[in-house]
């Protein structure tokens, strides 16, 4: 099951690997702000950071970093 999902993940263009990251970033912070303080959402914004970073490059990865802490 990983293995097919990582294969599936390195065949995809740096671009959608980006945008998809960047809706899911958008998503997380969503349901972050709609919660509110009552839940800690701070462990889900490190998926599409990691994804960036080991599909992409450390580049996009710091980018997603500080568009997450903001």
């Amino acid at each position: 099951m990983l293995k097919s999902a990582r294969s599936f993940l390195e065949r995809q263009s740096w671009w959608v690997i980006l945008v998809g990251s960047i809706l899911l970033l958008v998503l997380i912070g969503y349901i972050d702000a709609i919660t509110g303080p009552e839940m800690n959402f701070s462990f889900f914004y490190l998926v599409p950071v990691c994804l960036v970073t080991w599909l992409i490059g450390p580049r996009w990865g710091y980018f997603m970093a500080v568009a997450s802490a903001g």
